[in-house]
């Protein structure tokens, strides 16, 4: 396994203990995992990027669509669900640069109105060092 991977996993299993340890006995734990990811939109011939993020939101929209009348306290996606197919690496990392956090507000705002935690894979920069990070 993967170093990265190794820390995304020692994530989960700390947030699966915090859930744990906030449930009471009588109550489960609902996690709900979605595949797929980013890659389901392709760049095709779009190089516009922020439309590129606009349809990552739009894709996620529909897939919390499916998931949220579960009440999951977790979600649980893949690694880079936030970015699109078909990029060159050049092209990735220019649309990193203008997503920003753009993705990961979207889902910090639905983890919030829906009363459950969204845990996932991402690239970011932080002092001029792209990471690879469970967030």
């Amino acid at each position: 396994m993967k170093k990265k991977s190794i820390y995304c996993v020692y994530l989960l299993i700390i947030m699966l203990i915090v859930l744990y340890n906030d449930a009471h006995a009588s109550n489960r734990v609902t996690i709900a995992t979605i595949g797929g990811g980013g890659g389901m939109v392709n760049a095709g011939d779009n190089r516009e990027l922020q439309k590129l993020v606009d349809q990552i939101i739009v894709f996620w929209k529909g897939e919390f669509d499916k998931v949220l009348p579960g009440h999951p306290d977790l979600i649980l996606l893949t690694e880079a669900c936030d970015r699109p197919g078909g990029l060159s690496t050049e092209e990735q990392f220019n649309y990193y640069k203008i997503r920003k956090n753009q993705v990961l507000d979207y889902f910090a705002t639905v983890a919030k109105a829906n009363h459950c935690y969204i845990a996932f894979g991402m690239k970011r920069e932080e002092k001029g060092t792209w990471w690879n990070s469970c967030v």
